[in-house]
């Protein structure tokens, strides 16, 4: 592979590992999130310690160190994806079958790390290579990482095709069909480097006639890397691009809501939630979570509009219906401008101490879920903040 290669592949895969990191930290309970992370961070090790400059400098500890390093860290990136497809499917009752898998996991590096130190130098630099092919340890050492590979990419490829049939978006069902591709295209490379360790241990087979298969196995290494890394990508590109009107609709809503949250914030101090710590570093840096944010205020507002419940004054509402008719309003319009005037006069009589002396139910209009709920609320804040000869005029 050549330097532009490596380098391009080990950008990508800084930047995927800061990507997933985040999303880790946003989300540290997400077990298939988190077997995701490490997959992602096992790549990236392995393409950087492919650079030549780190490769040399880890070899100098010890002869062959860095290939071994890389080696271990594909098998890890085989488990990791394993992982990410079980935890995905059967969630946190999927420990038991990771258990046994990595267990197997355990006996792989094992054979290999015990291959590996009791092989002469020359085979630990390179124990892949056809010129190693006919030394023990090298065959042991291949069949140990290639086998374990093997085995989790055929897993990992009917875990792939099951969800993208399963899959209800385009976008997903599109990125999995790549990766199923990338999975495919390694798994043909691990049964062809095993064909040839196995031809080369057990037969006197000439190598020349073992060379073209050899090299094919490193062109479908070659195209399963990189069909991954378009595979990962698209996935991970379509997901930010999905998530941008989501964050802008939130971000809108939540200045929106500010008129109604502040109000009803200074009427009752205690309604603000508890911050989880996790926050705190975030806030101390300010990187405010937009969502997290946006929830908490959809919250609190709904809190404090329960709070206000003694407040809340019948004849008040019968006038904000009788001049919102006068002005045209009806349905939802309507019910908006009645429960926007009826939460502000409830707020007065609260900063007087004046209870309503003929109570109206608590508001209870408003969405049939979080979202729709917000828009609803953010309506409410909109109409606070307009003086009552705007809100009531015609049309």
């Amino acid at each position: 592979m050549s330097q532009l290669a490596l380098s391009i592949l080990s950008t990508l895969a800084f930047l995927g590992v800061i990507n997933k990191l985040v999303q880790v930290w946003r989300a540290p309970e997400d077990l298939p999130l988190r077997a995701l992370g490490a997959f992602v961070l096992c790549v990236a090790i392995a393409a950087v310690l492919n650079i030549p400059v780190l490769r040399t400098a880890v070899d100098e500890i010890g002869v062959g160190l860095a290939k071994l390093a890389v080696n271990l860290f594909t098998v890890l990136c085989a488990f990791f994806l394993l992982a990410f497809f079980t935890y995905s499917a059967y969630g946190s009752a999927a420990r038991h079958r990771l258990r046994v898998r990595l267990g197997l996991l355990g006996l792989a590096s094992a054979v290999m790390v015990g291959a590996w130190l009791l092989a002469p130098d020359a085979v630990r630099a390179a124990p892949a290579d056809m010129a190693n092919g006919h030394d023990p340890h090298a065959t042991v050492f291949v069949l140990a990482a290639l086998g374990y590979q093997g085995y989790a990419l055929v897993l990992n490829l009917r875990s792939s095709a099951s969800f993208s049939r399963a899959s209800a978006r385009v976008q997903l069902k599109r990125g999995l069909k790549v990766l199923a591709v990338a999975q495919a295209s390694l798994l043909a490379a691990a049964i062809s480097k095993i064909t040839v360790a196995l031809a080369q241990a057990l037969t006197s087979a000439d190598p020349g006639a073992l060379r073209p298969l050899n090299t094919a196995y490193l062109w479908l290494v070659f195209t399963g890397i990189v069909t991954a890394i378009v595979g990962v990508g698209y996935l991970a590109v379509t997901d930010m691009i999905a998530a941008v009107p989501v964050w802008r609709r939130h971000r809108r809503a939540y200045r929106q809501l500010r008129p109604l949250w502040a109000a009803l914030n200074a009427a009752f101090p205690d309604l603000a939630l508890n911050r989880v710590p996790m926050s705190r570093l975030r806030d101390a840096v300010g990187l405010r979570p937009t969502h997290r944010s946006y929830y908490r205020r959809v919250v609190e507002i709904r809190d404090g509009i329960v709070q206000l419940g003694p407040y809340y004054d019948r004849g008040t509402a019968e006038a904000a219906e009788a001049a919102g008719r006068e002005a045209g309003r009806s349905g939802a319009a309507l019910e908006s401008e009645v429960q926007a005037a009826l939460i502000a006069d409830a707020l007065r009589r609260k900063a007087r101490d004046e209870p309503a002396p003929d109570p109206h139910p608590i508001p209870a209009h408003g969405g049939h879920d979080l979202e729709s709920d917000a828009e609803w609320l953010s309506r409410l804040s909109v109409l606070m903040a307009e003086p009552p000869a705007r809100r009531f005029a015609a049309p």
